[in-house]
């Protein structure tokens, strides 16, 4: 059992004590942050799970799914095509403590930050942006943001985790005013290295602490956009 990706947002106009909470983490729906995409997973499998307990640390993504199902039923894909997710009967069986740092979780979101989240501020009567890319990061201080980088899906966020810990968190910045412009007056993207097991609210940037892990992490986030972009043409049929 699963829910949809994070509580629904507020909009203008209209109601303003939507239902569901981050329980502190930052962002809401529509958003790449673990506000906008971590959701609750209950598991009952009684050949599998012998005791109840509550896994806070392994990352799992419904990408897991089908690799469980076919491991399961002792089935290979179709045509064997590879799979983005893993099987999770190790995790289930408490055999397996880390998730693989090749089995990484990527999400694309098509909308910016925080962008159809607007919060009625009852002093001045007026909506607000309670989330907005920032218009500065250590990644493009530091020159770590390739030039003319984009994304597979032409959006305006995206995450990768690896392991049980670090996660990228990319963002391209808004120019709706020019409070959140680039220096040049145009969007540009930033990237942050979170520890999301340490900093649940994605509040403390460790790009430049642990600057080669993050260009690492990120390097690879590229090739398995590549590897998605593959997939929807050759074998989805998909066109993007």
């Amino acid at each position: 059992i699963t829910s949809d990706n994070g509580p629904e947002v507020n909009q203008i106009g209209g109601n303003t004590t939507n239902p569901g909470r981050t329980g502190g983490l930052r962002g809401r729906k529509r958003d790449a942050t673990d506000g906008g995409t971590r959701v609750i997973g209950i598991v009952e499998y009684p050949p599998v799970i012998a005791t109840n307990r509550i896994e806070t640390e392994f990352p799992i993504v419904t990408m897991d799914i089908m690799p469980t199902v076919l491991e399961l039923v002792g089935m290979k894909s179709y045509r064997e095509r590879s799979l983005d997710g893993i099987s999770l009967l190790p995790v289930l069986r408490g055999e397996q403590k880390t998730r693989p740092m090749e089995a990484g979780i990527g999400i694309h979101s098509h909308f910016q930050f925080g962008q159809t989240n607007k919060i009625l501020d009852p002093k001045t009567g007026k909506y607000f942006l309670p989330f907005r890319c920032p218009n500065d990061s250590d990644s493009v201080r530091l020159g770590d943001v390739p030039t003319n980088f984009t994304l597979a899906t032409h959006g305006w966020q995206f995450s990768w985790a690896e392991g049980n810990h670090l996660k990228i968190y990319g963002c391209k910045s808004s120019c709706l005013d020019s409070k959140y412009c680039n220096n040049d007056g145009k969007p540009g993207w930033h990237f942050f290295l979170y520890n999301i097991t340490e900093d649940r609210r994605e509040e403390t940037d460790l790009w430049s602490e642990m600057r080669d892990e993050a260009n690492a992490m990120l390097r690879r986030f590229i090739r398995w956009q590549g590897s998605v972009v593959y997939s929807q043409k050759t074998e989805a049929g998909c066109l993007i």
